[in-house]
């Protein structure tokens, strides 16, 4: 198994009282993939 390149785990974030992320956990790895896909507001460019 590859090593994770990044790794985030339980990752929050909030604006002001509305919170965009919660309980965030992932592991990218070397030559993976990533798309980010959601409606308005789901905290895609928070991450």
């Amino acid at each position: 198994m590859t090593q994770a390149l990044m790794r985030l785990e339980d990752i929050s974030f909030a604006y002001e009282t509305t919170p965009v992320l919660r309980d965030l956990s992932i592991s990218i790895r070397e030559q993976d993939f990533i798309g980010l896909i959601g409606p308005n507001g789901s905290g895609k460019s928070t991450l």
